[in-house]
């Protein structure tokens, strides 16, 4: 992907984070002094926005009648500005403030578009200056709400520009000496109360300050002192800097992530319009409203020249076409039918080739693992298993690349990477999700011994899954003991499955399980506690994935309710009619129902004696099969049993 190249992989980890916020309506943003430095200039004038050490100098020279000599002859800029009100008044230093920052002469630059362009649930802001308010004449889709005072919070709506230290040109008290900072969680308690509730419900991004700024170190002193680090969330300092590992360090302990855009390729350290372009720019990309009506987004069929010896480019091409297409997907819970045959239709319209020269390894091993990925991720969306004709070669790519070299073996020609290397992380979590992957394939083709081997790896590299992984690993570990009838063995590995209501896709399936089980009521706990958690999601945005999240919840809760003739689903009843119109799993299961009224024709079947078993070998080639797979997973991710009780 493109947007990625220009990016240091951590930190587009990180962005990829803050967009997501973005999207859900909770991230705001808090904006410093160092960010006005951005303006243009408009008028002839020599004056320039001042960062805090040259607002520092100014009042030195106030107070003591000369310039200072050197950089660090003062430690503290508010004291200054305490000793100038001592000396002049508050009048006189107000104005000391008005003529050194020149509002007037300078207007928002492009930066100040794009930040407000940007979905955030409030922009906080610490500057005098208008530069905010200003940007607003440009901005026509959204509307900010602008705070001067607190009597304009109180009956305002998000988003809002709000002025926490005063404003140009006659919004007073200016925040700037220490008796300020000291009297403002008093005087001003209704705007600290509210950066701290965001702190709690939102993540926080702080813009053009620096690390050792005294509205930072002011600011993030209040947030610690009334709100705990485990309560509070994250908060990222973006910019460019050039701080410590210690400083780094300390702030990672306040809960601060540090982006130092100046480690992304091609900015310089001295570049702070082009840093901070960057990150607004790919936060732009990642949020922007997506036409899932488009969607799948890459194309039909690819030119490849399979008679050349080298197409290992053309494959990559189609990787970070897929890959694209993935980071556009809409969210669904399960992919709405004809999007599944689109999507199912440009993904077999290449692979089948690539697969073939993948096994005869004509294909790089790095390249046709990244095109792995991306073709699981996409199959799986489409409900489609992996065919026995597939599975050696997700087993050829899975030892041909080993992320794990201080844990698994390494065998002769794999392809290592440590944890220093640039990609690490990418690559050990593709490794992981392959694997698991692979362990749902072994359980539906009866490959048990395969499935407890794979199974042994995945509870080796515990330490470096994620919950959503580990759940998955522990619901195929519970299907494998239910597909081998053994239902004593699949309680006690629900028994050993976390319950984690943040992951309401996984938790549908944990209370399909238990109704299988028999275990009605506790199936409908949890239900009702992950409808409760979904429904105190963001409601300012089409999510289709909370939205069609809820339609399954609605209906599997009302299905557990019949069969323990539970009365009371009036509320639900109608929740479920209003959803279906857009998720109708109804309309799904006839669908399916329509595709598998008749059945195939031509069976080869080789007789076992063995307990009497029946082995079948299916051609890959007949759909027929494969929507029965895909009517089987469809269940699954749902949550959904075929019967309950007396509903059936």
């Amino acid at each position: 992907m493109e947007l990625q190249q220009g990016f240091d992989p951590e930190i587009f980890e990180y962005v990829k984070e803050i967009a997501s916020k973005i999207k859900n309506n909770r991230a705001s943003v808090m904006v410093g002094a160092g960010f006005s430095r951005n303006a243009e200039q408009i008028s002839q004038t020599d004056k320039q926005f001042l960062d805090w050490n040259s607002l520092g100098n100014v009042f030195f020279e106030k107070v003591n009648g000369h310039k200072p000599n050197g950089e660090n002859h003062y430690l503290n800029v508010l004291k200054l500005a305490e000793e100038v009100e001592a000396a002049y008044g508050r009048t006189v230093l107000n104005e000391i403030i008005r003529e050194n920052l020149p509002d007037a002469e300078y207007a928002p630059s492009e930066l100040h578009e794009k930040l407000l362009n940007l979905g955030w649930k409030d922009v906080f802001t610490t500057n005098y200056d208008t530069l905010l308010e200003r940007t607003l004449e440009r901005i026509t889709d959204r509307h900010y709400s602008v705070i001067l005072n607190k009597e304009d919070l109180i009956y305002s709506s998000d988003p809002r520009i709000i002025k926490l230290h005063g404003s140009f040109p006659s919004t007073l008290p200016f925040v700037i000496t220490e008796e300020d900072y000291r009297q403002y969680p008093k005087r001003s308690a209704i705007f600290v109360n509210t950066v701290q509730q965001t702190l709690i419900e939102n993540a926080l991004c702080l813009i053009g300050f620096s690390g050792d700024d005294p509205n930072f170190l002011q600011w993030i002193g209040w947030i610690r002192d009334n709100i705990g680090k485990d309560i509070a969330s994250k908060i990222y300092l973006v910019g460019i800097f050039n701080l410590s590992t210690a400083q780094i360090n300390l702030l990672n302990n306040r809960n601060i992530v540090v982006l130092n855009m100046a480690k992304c390729p091609g900015i310089k350290s001295t570049d702070h319009y082009a840093g901070l372009e960057l990150f607004f720019d790919a936060l732009h990309d990642l949020t922007k409203e997506k036409d899932e009506g488009l969607w799948p987004t890459d194309r039909y069929g690819y030119h490849i020249d399979f008679n050349k010896n080298d197409v290992d480019g053309d494959v990559e091409i189609i990787t970070r076409d897929w890959e694209e297409s993935r980071n556009a997907y809409p969210g669904w819970l399960i992919v709405p039918s004809g999007k599944r045959k689109s999507l199912l239709l440009k993904t077999d319209a290449c692979h089948l080739e690539i697969f073939y020269r993948i096994q005869k390894n004509k294909i790089n091993a790095k390249v046709a693992f990244d095109f792995l990925y991306e073709y699981d991720w996409r199959i799986s969306k489409c409900l489609k298993p992996i065919l026995r004709n597939e599975l050696c070669i997700y087993e050829k790519l899975l030892d041909a690349i080993n992320p794990f070299v201080d844990i698994l073996p390494v065998n002769e020609g794999e392809i290592t990477f440590d944890k220093t290397h640039a990609e690490w992380y990418v690559i050990s979590q593709k490794w992981i999700s392959l694997c698991i992957s692979l362990l749902r394939a072994y359980r539906e083709n009866g490959l048990f011994e395969k499935f407890n081997a794979t199974t042994k790896i995945l509870e080796t590299l515990a330490a470096f899954c994620d919950p959503e992984q580990t759940a998955k690993i522990h619901a195929e570990k519970v299907r494998k003991e239910l597909f081998s009838m053994n239902l004593a063995g699949a309680k006690k590995e629900l028994q050993n499955w976390p319950q984690d209501i943040s992951l309401p896709a996984l938790e549908i399936q944990r209370a399909g399980i238990l109704i299988e089980l028999g275990d009605i009521s506790q199936a409908l706990k949890i239900l009702i506690e992950e409808l409760s958690y979904i429904r105190k999601g963001p409601v300012k945005e089409v999510n289709h994935f909370r939205i069609s999240m809820e339609a399954y919840l609605v209906l599997l809760t009302s299905y557990a309710k019949q069969a323990l003739r539970d009365n009371d689903r009036s509320d639900e009843e109608s929740r479920t009619q209003r959803l279906s119109k857009m998720y109708d799993a109804y309309a799904e299961i006839k669908l399916f129902e329509a595709s598998l009224k008749e059945r195939p024709e031509k069976i080869t079947e080789i007789e076992e004696y063995d307990l009497h078993r029946v082995t079948r070998t299916l051609a890959s080639t007949d759909t027929a099969y494969i929507e029965a797979f895909q009517f089987v997973r469809f269940f699954e991710e749902i949550g959904r049993p075929f019967n309950c009780n007396h509903v059936v």
